[in-house]
C-alpha cells in the first residue's frame, strides 16, 4: 500500500463512510483489548448519526475539525481534533481520534493526517497538542512516538467503555516549527 493520500476536511456527505471506518477500526485495533461483545455491539447507524450531529454542531467552529485521508477515491482513515476536553494543565488542543483502516496501517497515512492537523493547530497558535491512547494499544503508542510524541512522564487515567474499565496514556506532541519539519 502506498502512503499517498489526499487529505481533506470531513463533509456531511462523509458521515456514513467515516462511521463505518470508525466501527471497523475499533474492531480491528482493539481486538483483545476491549471485550469482543462490546466491539460487536458497535452500531454503524448510531455512529453515522453522531457524525452528522457533530458536523452540524461544529461546522462553523474554526478550532475543531476532522480530516479524512482519501486513497484511490476512497476514504481510508480520519483524524479529529479540537479544544482540550480535560481540565487542568493541558495543552489547549487535543487530538480526539486517529482511525486508519487496517490495510493502511504502517504506510504513513496516520502520520500524514497528523502532520495536516498539526499545521492547522499551529495556524491557531498552538505550540503543542496531546491525545489519549489505550495503554494496551502498543502499536499505536509506538507510532505516536515515531511521530514525535512524548510519554515522559507517563500520565494515565481510567476510562469506562460500556462497563469495561481501561487505562489510557497521554501522549504529548510539540508543534514548534522545528518539529514541523519532521512531519
Amino acid at each position: 500500500m502506498s502512503a499517498l493520500a489526499l487529505i481533506r476536511p470531513f463533509t456531511l456527505h462523509d458521515a456514513d463512510t467515516v462511521a463505518n471506518i470508525h466501527v471497523q477500526t475499533w474492531r480491528q485495533a482493539y481486538a483483545g483489548i476491549i471485550d469482543a461483545e462490546i466491539l460487536e455491539g458497535l452500531d454503524i447507524a448510531s455512529y453515522t448519526k453522531r457524525w452528522q450531529e457533530g458536523y452540524e454542531t461544529y461546522k462553523n467552529d474554526e478550532t475543531r475539525g476532522t480530516l479524512v485521508a482519501v486513497t484511490n477515491h476512497e476514504i481510508v482513515g480520519f483524524l479529529s481534533y479540537g479544544p482540550a476536553r480535560d481540565q487542568g494543565p493541558y495543552p489547549p488542543f487535543e487530538i480526539y481520534a486517529i482511525n486508519i483502516l487496517k490495510p493502511y496501517w504502517g504506510v504513513g497515512l496516520g502520520r500524514t493526517l497528523f502532520a495536516s492537523a498539526a499545521a492547522k493547530l499551529r495556524s491557531l497558535k498552538a505550540r503543542q497538542t496531546y491525545l489519549w491512547v489505550l495503554s494496551d494499544n502498543t502499536r499505536a503508542l509506538r507510532a505516536y512516538q515515531r511521530w514525535g510524541g512524548r510519554i515522559d512522564p507517563p500520565q494515565t487515567k481510567k476510562i469506562n467503555i460500556a462497563g469495561q474499565e481501561l487505562e489510557e496514556r497521554r501522549v504529548d506532541f510539540p508543534l514548534s516549527a522545528a518539529e514541523a519539519s519532521l512531519s
